[in-house]
C-alpha cells in the first residue's frame, strides 16, 4: 500500500478509536500511536519527513495562538518554570541511579529508557554523543510508548480525580485584559487573509534558530531543534503581532487546522516506528523496559504535577501545562488542549520545556560518571 494511504488510514483509524469512552477517559487524538503501532508491527512505513513536519507544524501553531499571554505568564511565574524543570529533570536522573546501582541494568539501556520515558530525542541524540550504543535507541523506542500515553492519561484523569470546575480553573488562567497587550490592527497590510504566509515564514524562521548549535561544557552542544525552534519563534510573532506596517496576526481557524494536522502527523509517525519490531525486542528483552520506562514516566510526571499545583499554587490546568513541558512531551500537550477546551495551557509548556531540553542534553554526560 501507498505510505499516504497508510497515512490517512492511521490517522482517520486513530481519530475513530480516541472517539470512543473509556469509563470517561478518551485518548482523542493520541489513540493515532496506538493504531500507528499496529500497522507498524505487520510493516507500515512512513517517510521520517512527516513525523518532522507533524511536529514543526504543531508547535509552530500552538506557539503563535499562545504568543499574546507568555510574556505574563512568564512575569507571574518564571521563578517556578525554572524549578519545575529542575525538580522533574533531577528527579529522573535520581531514578536512573536507582535502577543502575541496584537492578544492574544496562548503562545504555537505562539511558534510552529515561530518554523514552521524558519523550525526549535531545536526550538521547545527547546520550549517543557521550558513547551510549544502539541499547540506547532499543530503550528509548519502548518507552517512548508509554512516555507519551502515561501523560496523555495523566492530564485528562487529574481534572476528573479532582473534580474541578472547569469554567473556574479556566478564570484562573484567563490574564487580565490589560495584560494582553492586544494592538489595534486597522490599517495594517495583511499578505493573505488566512495569513499562510506568516505561519510558514514563522515556520522557517524557526527551524532556522533551531539549527544553531550552541556549544556546551564537556564537548556536548545544544540546539532548540524542530521543536523548540518553531515553538520560540511562534511565540515571538503572536506576541508582536504587527512588524511595521505589516500584521502578522494569523486567524485561528489556520492555526487550529494547522496544529490538529500537524500533531496527527507526528503521532502517526511515532507509532510506526514504535511499532516496528516491537515484539522482538520485548522477547529479547522482556517486558522490564516496559515496567521501568513506566516508573519513570509516572513518577516524574507526579511529582511535576504536584510540585506545581501545591508548592508553586499553578492552577490546575497550568500545572498540567508545566507537566508537560517539564516532560517535553507535545503530545499530552495536545491531549490537554483538547481536554481543557483552552489554548491557554500551552504558556505553561511553553515556559518549561526549553529549560528542561537543555537539562536533559546535561544529564547523560552526568549520569556517564556512574558507569
Amino acid at each position: 500500500m501507498n505510505p499516504l494511504s497508510y497515512l490517512f488510514l492511521i490517522i482517520g483509524l486513530g481519530y475513530l478509536l480516541g472517539s470512543i469512552d473509556f469509563f470517561g477517559i478518551k485518548f482523542g487524538n493520541s489513540a493515532i500511536i496506538v493504531v500507528g503501532m499496529l500497522f507498524g508491527h505487520f510493516g507500515a512505513e512512513l517517510p521520517e519527513m512527516v513525523g518532522t513536519l507533524g511536529l514543526v507544524f504543531f508547535l509552530g501553531a500552538v506557539g503563535l495562538k499562545a504568543g499574546k499571554n507568555v510574556v505574563y505568564f512568564l512575569k507571574n511565574n518564571g521563578l517556578s518554570f525554572l524549578l519545575i524543570s529542575i525538580i522533574v529533570i533531577s528527579l529522573s536522573g535520581l531514578i536512573f541511579a536507582f535502577f543502575y546501582l541496584i537492578f544492574d541494568i544496562p548503562f545504555d539501556l537505562l539511558i534510552g529508557i529515561l530518554s523514552g520515558a521524558m519523550t525526549s530525542t535531545s536526550a538521547l541524540a545527547a546520550a549517543q554523543e557521550a558513547g551510549a550504543g544502539q541499547l540506547a535507541v532499543v530503550g528509548y523506542g519502548i518507552a517512548y510508548i508509554y512516555g507519551v500515553i502515561g501523560v496523555v492519561l495523566l492530564v485528562q484523569l487529574m481534572p476528573k480525580i479532582y473534580k474541578v470546575n472547569h469554567k473556574e480553573e479556566i478564570q484562573k488562567l484567563t490574564p487580565p485584559k490589560e495584560s494582553v497587550g492586544m494592538p489595534s490592527l486597522v490599517g495594517f497590510k495583511t499578505i493573505d487573509r488566512n495569513g499562510l504566509f506568516i505561519f510558514f515564514t514563522t515556520l522557517l524562521v524557526g527551524m532556522f534558530i533551531g539549527s544553531i548549535a550552541i556549544p556546551l561544557p564537556g564537548g556536548a552542544s545544544f540546539s532548540l531543534g524542530n521543536s523548540g525552534g518553531p515553538l520560540i519563534v511562534g511565540l515571538a510573532v503572536g506576541h508582536i503581532k504587527r512588524i511595521g506596517r505589516l500584521d502578522v496576526n494569523v486567524p485561528i481557524d489556520t492555526l487550529n487546522v494547522f496544529s490538529s494536522f500537524g500533531i496527527s502527523l507526528f503521532l502517526a509517525n511515532s507509532g510506526v516506528n514504535a511499532g516496528t519490531g516491537l515484539v522482538d525486542i520485548l522477547s529479547e528483552h522482556g517486558f522490564t523496559v516496559i515496567i521501568v520506562g513506566a516508573i519513570f514516566t509516572t513518577v516524574t510526571a507526579l511529582v511535576g504535577f504536584f510540585a506545581s499545583h501545591y508548592l508553586f499554587k499553578i492552577p490546575m490546568y497550568g500545572a498540567l501545562g508545566s507537566t508537560t513541558g517539564a516532560m517535553t512531551s507535545a503530545p499530552s500537550l495536545g491531549a490537554l488542549m483538547e481536554s481543557a477546551q483552552t489554548d491557554l495551557v500551552v504558556s505553561f509548556y511553553a515556559a518549561c520545556q526549553p529549560i528542561a531540553t537543555i537539562l536533559l542534553v546535561f544529564l547523560p554526560q552526568i549520569l556517564n560518571f556512574l558507569r
